[in-house]
């Protein structure tokens, strides 16, 4: 797997834990959240992503910061993500495959430990898929996401 791949891959990850704020509701008392939420994540470097995400729940978009490290196949960091009413943080981890045709597809996991604003106290769960187009540096994800706040 090419340095460039595996990059843009690692950083891809780092979106998940932005689709956990995308979809907000306001609840006053603490409650547990489903959704599932799209993004896209840009690498900038070797272990820094940016991106975007978009809540089916809410429809508010949800910026987002990765920091990573890779190691073969591997990948893991921590992903802060932001939108108007708060901000969440957690770590990753992702396997990354690279296909036939070039491309990279991933599958992994994240973790939301702790929010700000809304979010305050948040804690859940997120399962990721997604996939690179071979020799890109953007990649597009699909987040299962299981929060309570």
């Amino acid at each position: 797997m090419s340095g460039v791949r595996k990059l843009s891959a690692a950083a891809m990850i780092a979106a998940l834990v932005a689709g956990l704020i995308a979809g907000g509701s306001g609840a006053a008392a603490p409650k547990v959240h489903r959704y599932t939420t799209h993004g896209r994540l840009v690498v900038l470097d070797a272990h820094t992503g940016v991106g975007d995400v978009k809540g089916s729940a809410s429809g508010k978009y949800a910026a987002q910061i990765a920091h990573f490290t890779v190691k073969g196949n591997k990948v893991s960091g921590t992903s802060v993500s932001y939108n108007s009413v708060g901000s969440t943080v957690g770590p990753f981890t992702l396997t990354l495959k690279t296909n036939p045709d070039g491309s990279t597809t991933y599958t992994g996991t994240g973790r939301i430990t702790a929010g700000t604003g809304l979010y305050r106290g948040a804690r859940g769960t997120v399962k990721v898929s997604g996939h690179t187009a071979k020799g890109a540096t953007i990649g597009y994800f699909t987040y299962k996401v299981t929060v309570k706040y």
